[in-house]
């Protein structure tokens, strides 16, 4: 690749040999990527074990370099519109006595959730505000995320990581729990209790208010409560934000944060079998995702371009959707096309890649 010259054409061919074999394989098993090897390099002569070993030796000779990095910025490469939006969030397995815990940083680039950034947690239960801090602070070393509005769920609130965010100039809407805070709430117009009520007796659907804090860390934080759409369940939503929008607005930026979900959903269960992830050691982890990472990047990339086609299915609740996602759709469409490892790389090189990006991986000269 062009914009990472250091890498060798070896490297290259082997690390886009795998990302092809996952997206039509759909699984990180290499045991099983492997069988699809032989098609993808036009090679039928060598054996299903020594591809399993070429497989094998990308992380033997490139886990403990930076080759992951350069492949997370190689994937954020096609994301020229949109981007306005971060979702900070986990997903975690257990494997024998493994513990997996990526917490993901991702970008909202036309609608979908892609991963730009990830840390490897290996611990069980939610990550802490010194390892969120430090997730953005490594992102921020490779990307541009100047301007961008962190989204994220109640897990994610703390007083120090709301610190970091307003002096580094970070925008966020985040859902807290309706008993943090309760020092800081502002009741000069009206009291915590009396919003409460206002709201959930509001004949509106989705009636929203919001109220000041008084945060040390910033004058703009405010409290926006939302009439939940489960009311039994939970009658009330609370986010805290520094955004100036009114508060309906602040709460429709809230509910895109659930496409990380959805991300979370293909990388895993519906698409490519993140859990069945069979490389040993850390380095070698961190290195296998951030293939995923660009695998399920290529594969949103090629969606798009496709995704007006599909066609729109009324569902039980009246609403009209894609019958199938984005992502599934770039999927489908590559292996249609039935890529080999020349055309695969020429596709990359011509289609994927950008110059005219809204998140700037920050090691390039753009």
């Amino acid at each position: 690749m062009q914009e990472f010259p250091k890498w060798g054409k070896a490297c290259w061919k082997n690390v886009l040999a795998l990302s092809l074999g996952i997206i039509r394989k759909g699984t990180v098993c290499l045991n099983k990527v492997k069988d699809s090897i032989g098609s993808i390099l036009d090679n039928q002569r060598t054996s299903a074990s020594g591809h399993y070993k070429r497989l094998t030796r990308i992380f033997t000779e490139y886990s403990d370099t930076n080759l992951w990095s350069d492949l997370l910025q190689l994937s954020a490469m096609h994301m020229h519109k949109g981007g306005d939006f971060l979702m900070v969030d986990g997903t975690s397995w257990t494997q024998g006595d493994r513990t997996f815990h990526f917490m993901t940083l991702a970008i909202l680039y036309n609608g979908v959730a892609v991963p730009i950034y990830f840390m490897n947690l290996e611990k069980k239960g939610i990550s802490n505000q010194e390892e969120r801090i430090q997730l953005l602070e490594e992102a921020s070393k490779l990307f541009n995320l100047e301007g961008k509005i962190l989204l994220a769920d109640r897990e994610y609130a703390g007083q120090k990581f709301i610190k970091y965010l307003e002096d580094n100039g970070f925008k966020y809407v985040l859902r807290v729990k309706e008993c943090n805070f309760k020092t800081q709430w502002n009741e000069k117009s009206m009291t915590k209790a009396q919003m409460i009520s206002k709201v959930t007796n509001s004949k509106v659907k989705g009636k929203t208010m919001s109220a000041k804090m008084k945060f040390e860390a910033g004058d703009n934080c405010r409290m926006v409560i939302k009439k939940s759409e489960d009311a039994e369940k939970e009658p009330v939503i609370f986010l805290l934000t520094n955004l100036s929008k009114n508060a309906y607005k602040v709460a429709e930026d809230y509910r895109k944060r659930w496409q990380i979900e959805t991300c979370f959903r293909h990388l895993k269960t519906n698409g490519f079998d993140l859990e069945k992830m069979n490389v040993q050691g850390a380095d070698r982890c961190r290195l296998m995702m951030a293939i995923v990472v660009f695998a399920y990047s290529v594969s949103i990339a090629h969606g798009l371009k496709k995704y007006k086609n599909v066609r729109l299915k009324t569902y039980a609740n009246g609403k009209r959707y894609r019958s199938i996602s984005v992502f599934r759709k770039g999927v489908e469409c590559i292996a249609e096309a039935g890529y080999r490892i020349e055309n695969w790389g020429e596709y990359i090189l011509n289609h994927f890649l950008s110059h005219d990006r809204k998140i700037c991986p920050k090691s390039i000269n753009v």
